[in-house]
């Protein structure tokens, strides 16, 4: 509707944040420093925060007319654990569940242990924003970055498994954990005056409905991409992403249903180069069964692999069973901004490019 509207993202050190954005046509993006005051109008300021805790995560402090407003996000550890004085109104995540982990290691970990993963991280996910609030001590506390839902009728038994606390819940604890600190369980257009705390309440929810074709087609048209049929272009697309790891990937295409459909492949990725067989010797290894529109969507276009893990759309095993942090924080953070090509051959890998920070406005 508008592209020129200006958009500011975190200068991250893995740099390529604003070609994500960009890539959906917006051209006003700016990457700006954290922990600096970015003057955007008079009397509006706004500060983007660190999380000490993931490389690709960032909050935002904005300040206006004498009121601070904190949006932490799901940051678990913003700012270091250092947060601002004097907040009217601080916003956080309330709940668990974005991850594929554990709801899709069904093979590793089996159903008893999810059940009790989930019960553990939906406990820690409340203790860790009773003590958020307790440190920041904000006026106030709003619910936010937890309206999800696996709507799709292919994700029904993660929807079952994958148990989250409601906002109410959240709401209800923060009130005996600090109870002068006022919460609202919002509704779509609720209005909140941070001078009084008094609230205008909205309308009530709709029955949420969802347009699946319109977001999956895009997806679905990748799942013949002829270029990944072949072992050389898969080959040409990790000599790409620029990762160099002792890990042998397995990756298994799959229908919706996770029942193999399609292509096989072994993978040592500290060549890369394909495999018959696992070797002889120790090593990582990670199998995906993957469904295979998805997997290829990811690759054709460049995409983090957030597509695949937070999207629960790969079943995953590993050995051993220790988490493979290089290999995730490299697919979900650093890979290249430009997208892959697919002819045939196997470039050197291509380096993320370092973004330029723009320049700060007058008065900043």
């Amino acid at each position: 509707m508008n592209p020129n509207v200006p958009v500011i993202v975190p200068d991250f050190e893995t740099g390529g944040i604003a070609g994500w954005v960009e890539r959906h046509g917006l051209r006003n993006v700016r990457a700006v420093p954290f922990d600096r005051w970015l003057t955007l109008a008079p009397g509006l300021r706004a500060m983007l925060l660190r999380d000490g805790s993931a490389p690709g995560d960032s909050g935002l402090l904005v300040e206006y007319a004498g009121h601070r407003i904190l949006n932490a996000v799901d940051c678990s550890d913003l700012n270091a654990g250092v947060l601002p004085a004097r907040v009217d109104l601080l916003m956080s995540s309330f709940s668990r569940g974005a991850s594929g982990f554990p709801v899709c290691w069904g093979e590793l970990l089996g159903s008893e242990a999810i059940e009790a993963y989930v019960a553990r991280d939906a406990a820690t996910v409340v203790r860790r924003v009773c003590e958020l609030v307790k440190r920041c001590g904000p006026r106030a506390f709003l619910p936010f970055a937890s309206f999800f839902v696996e709507a799709h009728p292919a994700d029904a038994t993660i929807r079952r498994v994958n148990l989250k606390t409601s906002a109410r819940e959240l709401c209800d604890a923060l009130q005996r954990a600090r109870p002068e600190t006022f919460t609202l369980d919002p509704h779509p257009g609720d209005c909140i005056d941070l001078h009084d705390l008094s609230v205008k309440r909205g309308r009530e929810a709709r029955p949420p409905s969802w347009n699946f074709s319109e977001h999956l087609a895009p997806v679905e048209a990748c799942r013949h991409f002829a270029p990944l049929d072949h072992i050389d272009s898969l080959l040409q697309y990790f000599a790409w992403s620029g990762y160099r790891g002792d890990l042998i990937l397995h990756v298994i295409e799959t229908n919706d249903a996770f029942e193999p459909c399609g292509q096989t492949w072994l993978l040592d990725l500290s060549g890369p180069r394909a495999l018959t067989e696992r070797p002889s010797t120790p090593h990582r290894y990670l199998r995906l069964k993957v469904r295979a529109d998805v997997f290829r969507h990811t690759l054709r276009h460049g995409l983090p692999w957030d597509e695949i893990s937070i999207g629960f759309n790969a079943r995953m095993y590993r050995e051993p069973n220790v988490y493979n942090r290089d290999f995730w924080s490299h697919f979900q953070n650093c890979l290249p901004a430009t997208p892959p090509t697919f002819d045939g051959r196997r470039p050197a890998s291509v380096a993320p490019p370092r973004l330029r920070p723009w320049p700060e406005p007058a008065g900043t």
